[in-house]
């Protein structure tokens, strides 16, 4: 896509005419979550937190191409939104749109110390509740940050 530059709008609308399907409609999702602006990601970002917004095969496709791990400035910035969404979303949103929106949008590749200690905190609050996801998602994700870390 960074070599289309902004042309990619029109290279996929030209795809879509000739064959449009169900794929088509994932690629673009993915697409635009990737487009590497704040005020694109942040208006992406902002629909995540709307009750039923999105489809879960679509919202998945989205998230899973939201960051954008050479941008730190960026990651940082949606770093610190993860951070100050995450329980609001683990309470609020189905368990499963909660497992892949952690999954995908846990900023672990800023690779950040800050980070791990946040998500140690937050394992720490919740591991004599009864949220068995959210400690599970937890502690891997520690896991994975400390690896990282340490490389």
């Amino acid at each position: 896509m960074a070599q289309w530059g902004y042309e990619y709008e029109a290279i996929l609308n030209d795809e879509y005419a000739k064959d449009f399907s169900d794929v088509d409609i994932n690629a673009k999702i993915r697409v635009e979550a990737s487009i590497n602006s704040q005020a694109s990601k942040q208006a992406i970002w902002d629909s995540y937190l709307i009750a039923d917004k999105w489809k879960q095969s679509h919202f998945e496709h989205s998230s899973a191409f939201f960051n954008n791990v050479f941008d730190e400035e960026v990651g940082i910035h949606f770093a610190e939104q993860f951070f100050a969404q995450v329980e609001n979303v683990e309470s609020n949103f189905h368990r499963d749109y909660f497992r892949a929106w952690f999954l995908n949008l846990v900023p672990i590749f800023l690779k950040r110390e800050a980070d791990l200690n946040r998500l140690r905190e937050l394992k720490q609050k919740y591991e004599t509740t009864e949220k068995t996801l959210f400690t599970k998602l937890l502690s891997e994700e520690i896991d994975s940050l400390e690896s990282l870390i340490a490389i």
